[in-house]
């Protein structure tokens, strides 16, 4: 009744528009400089996390809710630029190139979100394609 939820629904999208805007503007620089990323997540503790995902649910209807018992998140524990993930090139090589922010980012995502509890392993992460919509629309409810 008293616990604090941390939504994490809108995550992947954020993240996959912060990404898109910094690949504008370093090819508006023409910036090639290699590419790193980590992730930071604060003030986390006793928090319980959320994902607008049926699989998610049906994790937490079998497992039970998961808790966050850590303050600070950080993958990698210690970043430095040999365990960060290093990110692509610039020039998108897919049919899609709307779909690079999110393949780009697929490695810290998955991070975040396994250190967070809500995809418990990243073999996980890449079976769940709930995690890739866009949750701004409302949910059509019953009736």
């Amino acid at each position: 009744m008293d616990a604090k939820i941390c939504d994490f629904s809108m995550l992947v999208t954020a993240i996959a528009a912060l990404t898109n805007l910094y690949l504008q503007i370093r090819k508006t620089r023409n910036d090639e400089r290699r590419l790193y990323a980590c992730a930071e997540l604060r003030n986390l503790f006793y928090r319980v996390p959320f994902f607008n995902s049926s699989k998610f649910v049906d994790r937490c209807r079998a497992n039970r809710m998961p808790i966050m018992t850590e303050r600070v998140i950080v993958r990698p524990e210690e970043p430095y630029f040999d365990n960060m993930f290093e990110l692509g090139s610039l020039e998108p090589d897919l049919a899609h190139p709307e779909s690079r922010p999110y393949v780009l980012m697929a490695a810290v995502l998955g991070w975040i979100l396994t250190g967070t509890g809500v995809v418990p392993d990243p073999t996980t992460f890449a079976n769940d394609t709930e995690l890739w919509l866009n949750h701004s629309s409302p949910v059509p409810g019953p009736g």
